[in-house]
């Protein structure tokens, strides 16, 4: 992007910040180093606007490499971008020994990261996939929320850059307004000014600073007729050709376990929740499969038992979804219900142990069998059932 270019887009963001202390200055530093996508989402949002105001005011207050551009993010929100300008953070020189995995937007799903081609690192990812092989195969919970392109490259579906919305919203949403930006009718000037270029700036977790989309991609400007072909193209980076050797090690780690092609049939949201179960805590299947025994050493009627049930139950009911996952997980050392024929396996089971009202509720997670102690009111089951769940308290009995 040409440098009057930027100075265009430095007064358009000035004159959204008119009411901030220090615009003048944080504005500079924007328009000298923030990438071109950066700027054209700060004039689209006022919130990212904000984001990246309150990011470069606490960056200048720290030191500076020798270039001048480099920033120590070490003690910054988690939430904050890693870049200043084109120089990025590295965890490594190498990268040997960076996590397999990362999340791209924050909410828990991952993504494989990028990392060198060593055979530690492919050993790695193979195991990666053979588990997941495994988990399908016997029915099991895998831990890792994996995002959606991860299984349609396993499923080997056709992956596309709708699915950059499950990757990284923020990204999505960026080129989208792109794409939204390449009919409007001055089109071509907006595209002048934004000065984008074949050669795109990159996260740290991916593994570069920027990357060439097309050979010599930062002599190819992005133009309303070539903004489809960078959008796709720089979507297919993100989410497979920047770890596609990652991808294909946890391919072949599946195919070491089932057979090849046998997933085919299946979409990327079943074998999700085939390997992460259902997140939503299904009280009525949780009900239907679970069994009370009595172990209490006194004679229970059958009324008695079945207002036990009642109460356990209604309390269930009256719990939040974050509450209910913790009992299950609490209960089943799993926060999710397994999905399929049988329901769980092996079947939960609360058995009702001897009177005493000051005892927490254990469990045997193995087994998945909760240990209720015999309780003389509702309130009182109530109260312990949350402290147990709250202090992880389990017990093998």
């Amino acid at each position: 992007m040409h440098q009057l270019q930027r100075g265009c887009l430095g007064e358009r963001l000035l004159y959204r910040l008119t009411d901030h202390g220090s615009a003048d200055a944080v504005v500079g530093t924007m328009v000298d180093h923030a990438p071109a996508w950066v700027l054209l989402q700060c004039l689209q949002d006022d919130g990212m606007l904000h984001k990246h105001y309150n990011i470069v005011l606490v960056a200048q207050d720290r030191d500076f490499s020798s270039d001048g551009d480099w920033v120590d993010f070490d003690d910054m929100e988690e939430d904050c971008p890693v870049y200043i300008g084109s120089s990025v953070v590295k965890a490594s020189d190498d990268g040997e020994y960076n996590a397999l995995f990362f999340s791209p937007a924050d909410n828990g799903f991952l993504a494989p990261r990028p990392g060198p081609a060593t055979t530690h690192r492919k050993n790695a990812y193979m195991n990666v996939g053979r588990l997941i092989g495994l988990a399908l195969l016997h029915g099991e919970i895998f831990p890792l929320k994996l995002c959606r392109h991860v299984f349609k490259f396993i499923l080997q579906h056709r992956i596309c850059w709708y699915d950059l919305a499950f990757f990284d919203p923020e990204i999505y949403e960026s080129l989208r307004r792109l794409l939204v930006l390449a009919r409007a009718p001055d089109a071509v000037e907006q595209f002048k000014m934004l000065g984008l270029t074949f050669r795109a700036p990159i996260r740290a977790e991916e593994g570069a600073e920027e990357v060439d989309l097309f050979q010599h991609g930062a002599d190819i400007a992005v133009t309303p007729d070539l903004v489809d072909i960078y959008v796709e193209r720089l979507a297919m980076w993100h989410m497979v050709e920047s770890c596609r050797d990652a991808l294909q090690h946890m391919l072949l780690g599946v195919e070491d376990v089932l057979a090849l092609g046998s997933l085919t049939s299946l979409s990327a949201e079943d074998v999700r929740l085939l390997l992460n179960g259902s997140t939503r805590v299904d009280l009525v299947q949780l009900e239907k499969h679970t069994s009370f025994n009595n172990e209490s050493g006194e004679k229970l009627s059958a009324e008695r038992i079945a207002e036990i049930k009642k109460w356990f139950w209604a309390i269930l009911k009256k719990m939040s979804p974050q509450q209910q996952q913790d009992l299950l997980f609490f209960w089943t050392s799993s926060p999710a219900v397994q999905v399929g024929e049988h329901g769980m396996t092996p079947q939960p089971s609360v058995m009702i142990r001897p009177a005493d009202q000051s005892r927490l509720p254990t469990a045997n997670t193995c087994i998945s069998r909760l240990y209720l102690p015999l309780y003389k009111t509702k309130k009182v089951m109530k109260t312990r059932l949350l402290t147990a769940i709250k202090t992880k308290a389990f017990g093998f009995v």
